[in-house]
């Protein structure tokens, strides 16, 4: 896991080698251990490195291929890089390092651009092909690791962050104000999804599972090599027993690594699933002699704590526990960090959480740490997937049948079988009943602390149609929302720690493999995940792989804007600071704080939200 930048000048445009080399520099929390620099013709590269795989010189980057006909930065980790290395080896290949990067580059020698559907892991890079006199650049299937780029007719920049594309072209800081307005008139960024922009106008991203050439001469090719499986390819065997396999086997390849190696435990199933799957994989079915082996990060807040399920799953991995929890006035306190190593807006408070959790392991002398991120989004962990379930029942003429998930979800989740049934045949009369698709901008709830300009930013936003169906809904969730934005979110918070994150559940044979399933795989009665619930008995504590309720890394900022963070918001709220932004009602942002404060509603989101965005163009000014 690393950091990389770089410049590919066209047509005989000069390259800027200082430049290049401070793009690099900025990013060195990707990369402590080491730096690298290359440059030639017309691509320059600059390289951050997190020694994670083989920690000798060898490992440098760039890194050049024996022939020298090709030179790469890489950013992330080929898991399976022992087999391709044992493949390519009887091919004829011969490496001179024992890490990644060097097979990932005999990969491209021996099977070229469709090197890439043979990778299982996360990854970006840029392999500069001499003897082509061109540039290969791709990111992984789900973009994990991130890339983006600049673009003008002389040069294409390229970077791991978007404050490195800001040392090299001023342009790339010109905000885009029409998604700024989305996000504080309505809190959410799945906008940013369309067409890869961010926040920047001139700042892409570059899409996950694609790849890319581009000649000196201009000429670029662009393609997306993998996709998720279609509707209607079914698996047919024996599922619990294929899901256990595919998933210890992804824990297993993410195990490797020549640094101590932990795992983000909340006391939810997944978190739980990896941390117990790893006690096998090291070996050992004692859970008393992995301790010291083992190591578990928890946010454990007071007041949403999941302290019996995080409990029960130390005690039976033997895992050593470390946990933090915050308080309100520390949490606020990193916020300018956190934005900083975000260089976009955040989500929900949620995200300073996470950045604790990874500063903890960070402490803890721990690099690598493995997350559950991705299986809400492919195997059903979201509330709204059970009607979605239950719409896919009566489409199909199975109406009994989603009454009796119906109930059975009711009964458990204490919840009236007459309003949930009246609520499914709306979203049914919805869903069925053809209407003209409006363009019209709709306004969010929090129009009002928009300033007048400001709104007329969104007008022509069109109002876009959810997909129908839990596999068509499903695949939004993993190439649209949330996915994108957690993985975004999930990289940002580790790397400004210096730490890996690595994801079992993304793995892509298995999410390939959940796309083949039944939606009763991921829906049944009042259970989610019920294909992880299945495979993980008596692998997981009974009490973790049957709790019915979901919390992630909830933070209680609505309350605290009523105790210990309302002077600061006030302060905040008084200051001119919210009138520099230049696009916020403010007077209407102090009636609602005020609203908060009685109780009457809760708009701490969007009190924390309006502050954030200032302190973030605050940041960006300044850079």
């Amino acid at each position: 896991m690393c950091g990389f930048a770089g410049s590919f000048s066209l047509r005989g445009a000069p390259v800027r080698d200082e430049v290049v080399r401070a793009m690099g520099q900025c990013m060195y929390r990707r990369g402590p251990d080491d730096d690298g620099f290359h440059s030639e013709g017309p691509i320059a590269m600059a390289f951050r490195r997190l020694s994670i795989l083989d920690l000798s010189p060898a490992g440098h980057q760039p890194f050049t291929s024996g022939s020298g006909e090709l030179t790469i930065v890489f950013n992330g980790e080929i898991f399976n890089y022992l087999e391709l290395r044992k493949e390519l080896i009887a091919k004829g290949h011969q490496f001179r390092s024992e890490g990644d990067t060097e097979v990932l580059l005999a990969a491209y020698v021996e099977w070229g651009v469709e090197c890439l559907p043979r990778l299982n892991g996360m990854w970006a890079f840029l392999i500069y092909d001499r003897k082509r006199n061109l540039v290969f650049g791709a990111r992984d299937r789900f973009g994990i690791k991130p890339l983006y780029r600049s673009l003008s007719d002389e040069v294409h920049y390229f970077a791991s962050e978007i404050k490195a594309l800001q040392i090299a072209d001023r342009r790339t800081r010109d905000i885009n104000w029409r998604f700024a307005a989305q996000f504080l008139e309505t809190g959410r960024l799945d906008n940013l999804s369309t067409n890869h922009r961010t926040f920047f106008n001139y700042v892409q991203e570059v899409p996950p599972g694609s790849a890319f050439t581009i000649a000196v001469d201009g000429a670029e090719r662009a393609w997306k090599f993998w996709s998720l499986p279609s509707a209607g390819e079914m698996f047919e065997g024996d599922v619990v027993a294929t899901f256990a396999d595919l998933f210890e086997d992804a824990v297993r390849l993410r195990l490797r690594s020549d640094v101590p190696v932990g795992v983000a435990l909340s006391g939810g199933m997944d978190s739980s699933s990896i941390i117990s799957i790893m006690g096998r994989a090291l070996g050992t079915t004692d859970g008393a002699s992995m301790r010291g082996r083992l190591n578990a990060f928890s946010y454990t807040p007071d007041d949403f704590d999941e302290e019996k399920y995080v409990r029960d799953t130390i005690a039976l991995t033997g895992a050593t526990l470390h946990r933090t929890s915050p308080s309100a006035e520390e949490m606020w306190n990193t916020l300018p960090a956190v934005l900083d190593a975000h260089d976009e807006p955040l989500h929900a408070t949620s995200a300073l959480a996470g950045y604790q959790v990874y500063q903890l392991a960070a402490n803890a002398g721990v690099r690598v740490v493995l997350g559950g991120q991705g299986a809400d989004e492919t195997i059903g962990g979201y509330t709204p997937f059970f009607s979605e379930t239950w719409l896919d029942l009566v489409r199909g003429g199975h109406l009994m049948r989603a009454i009796d998930e119906v109930k059975a979800y009711a009964k458990v989740h204490k919840q009236p079988v007459a309003g949930l049934l009246r609520a499914l045949m709306i979203r049914f009369m919805a869903t069925t009943i053809p209407r003209p698709r409006s363009t019209a901008h709709r306004p969010g709830m929090y129009a009002a602390v928009l300033s007048g300009d400001a709104r007329t930013l969104n007008m022509q936003a069109p109002h876009e149609r959810l997909p129908v169906g839990l596999h068509n809904v499903l695949a939004h969730s993993v190439e649209e929302y949330p996915l994108p934005l957690y993985l975004r979110i999930e990289d940002r918070n580790s790397m400004a720690h210096s730490v890996e994150a690595r994801l079992p559940f993304l793995d892509y044979r298995l999410v390939t493999f959940a796309f083949q399933l039944e939606n009763s795989w991921k829906i049944r009665g009042p259970w989610n995940k019920y294909v992880l619930r299945s495979a993980m008995k008596g692998v997981v504590p009974e009490s973790v792989r049957t709790r019915v309720d979901k919390m992630g890394f909830p933070t209680g900022f609505s309350a605290w804007i009523r105790g210990p963070l309302k002077p600061m918001v006030e302060d905040a709220l008084q200051s001119g600071s919210l009138a520099e932004v230049g696009i916020m009602n403010v007077a209407e942002l102090r009636r609602l704080f005020q609203e908060h404060l009685s109780g009457h509603a809760d708009h701490g989101s969007m009190i924390f939200n309006a502050l954030q965005f200032a302190e973030w163009q605050r940041i960006i000014k300044a850079r």
